[in-house]
């Protein structure tokens, strides 16, 4: 005996939430998934906060693939309020929280879940004028803990198929357990720590902060005290210290006979680089001590030896790299996971 044919469509694989809102989409939704995609997402210290399709630019647009809602052709009431939306951003957000399980700071009074409900009613609206489109607001990082908001890249519509083909923190497809995660110490402009994670299994400790300008601090690695201290003073010595990398043929490389851009001594002003140098690589071993099956990167040779140099000398050759990289991992011990 058979029943009468269930006429209750299914429910939703993934419900529609904050944390979830574009896979709902693209699931539920035919013929979404094979349209051009743009994401609205604020990214710290970029100005860019439009990134999608190249299709939604204009020809020749020096971004590409991204911009801002200027560039876009829709009206300009929705361009300023994109606008507003952003700027409410730039002037409440504080951080992300220095460990994975800290909920991302606000001032005092925002309510940051209205900010993300107006994101997603803004991405509606840019969608409703952009004839074609599958427009999403991908900016739960700002309102959900580093934890969570990593498995939103599951399902994110521009990363996430990249996600799920390269098994990238994916469920019952994991990495290699035996992958050595890596971490890298160098300075550079807007930067506090200086300390860029390098990928690591989502299972392995020490979880070390991933993605683009979200960076690890020491708090969130554990480190102790005095290391925190060491790094900080640093970075703030390369900032105080260091003025250039040097430029054209009148540099100092050409008082060496070494004429044309790129052989110049890189410029420091009241900071000894050679013993900033070699603190770095102090603090590198320390790294590697407190962070134990870390591979530790330190790439601040460019700051005190001219580029050019670096190109062509045999050290390349030890770090089995091209020439034209400049780390110099070859002087920090390399260590395996479990080792």
């Amino acid at each position: 005996m058979t029943g009468a044919p269930d006429t209750v469509s299914a429910a939703p694989r993934v419900l529609p939430s904050h944390g979830s809102r574009a896979a709902w989409r693209l699931q539920e939704e035919p013929g979404l998934a094979e349209r051009p995609r743009l994401c609205l997402s604020p990214k710290l210290d970029y100005r860019p906060y439009l990134f999608g399709h190249h299709s939604f630019f204009p020809v020749g647009h020096p971004g590409y693939d991204q911009g801002v809602a200027a560039d876009l052709d829709i009206p300009q009431v929705l361009a300023d309020e994109i606008e507003a939306w952003i700027a409410e951003w730039k002037d409440t957000f504080l951080h992300l929280g220095d460990r994975p399980v800290d909920q991302p700071v606000w001032r005092d009074g925002v309510d940051e879940t209205a900010w993300i409900d107006r994101g997603h009613a803004l991405a509606d609206r840019l969608e409703a004028h952009l004839p074609g489109s599958a427009v999403f607001c991908t900016a739960e990082q700002y309102v959900l803990c580093e934890l969570a908001a990593e498995q939103l890249d599951y399902v994110h519509p521009l990363r996430g198929a990249y996600e799920r083909e390269t098994g990238w923190r994916m469920p019952g497809n994991e990495p290699d357990p035996d992958e050595t995660p890596r971490l890298r110490l160098m300075p550079e402009y807007g930067v506090t720590w200086g300390l860029w994670a390098g990928r690591l299994p989502y299972y392995q400790a020490p979880r070390l902060r991933d993605g683009f300008m979200a960076f690890s601090t020491p708090r969130s690695l554990g480190l102790s005290a005095d290391l925190e201290a060491r790094i900080l003073r640093w970075n703030d010595d390369w900032r105080r210290g260091f003025s250039s990398y040097g430029s054209g043929a009148g540099d100092d490389g050409a008082a060496l006979g070494l004429d044309g851009y790129g052989y110049a001594i890189p410029e420091w002003t009241g900071v000894d680089p050679v013993a900033w140098y070699r603190e770095g690589l102090a603090i590198a071993e320390r790294l590697a001590e407190e962070l134990p099956g870390v591979e530790v990167e330190l790439a601040a040779i460019r700051n005190v030896c001219s580029p050019r140099f670096l190109m062509k000398d045999h050290t390349s050759r030890l770090r089995h790299q091209q020439p034209a990289t400049f780390a110099d991992t070859f002087l920090v011990p390399r260590r395996r996971a479990g080792t």
